[in-house]
């Protein structure tokens, strides 16, 4: 397994559309910096050779956790890419942001939670007319 040159708290291998293994995602822990913020740090190895890295700040570990995971998202989500769970998924949801306020963020995730509660009637009712 790689094994990279840097504390990791997890790692995630994604393939490609033949299930060849194409990136390991390591996602670093969260540290504090000097002025008090925090920082998360992503590494991308791609097989090809490439490699990137994503800083992701936050007031406190949390956000700058949360900051990366967002990253680590985005960067996933333009690559057709897999994960074990899910082929055709990287497995990293999309976050709901924080950036337009308080009251936009509640209503998405009551709008998200709301359609996933329908979609789960709708499956629970679709398995018991099949029996």
């Amino acid at each position: 397994m790689l094994t990279p040159n840097h504390e990791s708290i997890a790692h995630r291998e994604l393939t490609d559309g033949n299930g060849h293994t194409a990136l390991h995602v390591f996602l670093g822990l969260p540290r504090r910096e000097p002025s008090g913020h925090y920082v998360c740090t992503a590494h991308f190895y791609w097989t090809s050779g490439t490699n990137e890295r994503v800083e992701a700040h936050g007031s406190d570990s949390f956000q700058a956790l949360t900051n990366a995971l967002a990253a680590i998202q985005k960067l996933t989500s333009e690559h057709k890419l897999s994960w074990l769970a899910e082929p055709g998924s990287a497995g990293f949801p999309a976050a709901i942001p924080l950036a337009f306020g308080q009251a936009w963020s509640d209503a998405m995730e009551l709008l998200v939670r709301q359609e996933s509660e329908r979609e789960l009637a709708r499956r629970k009712h679709e398995a018991e007319a099949k029996r």
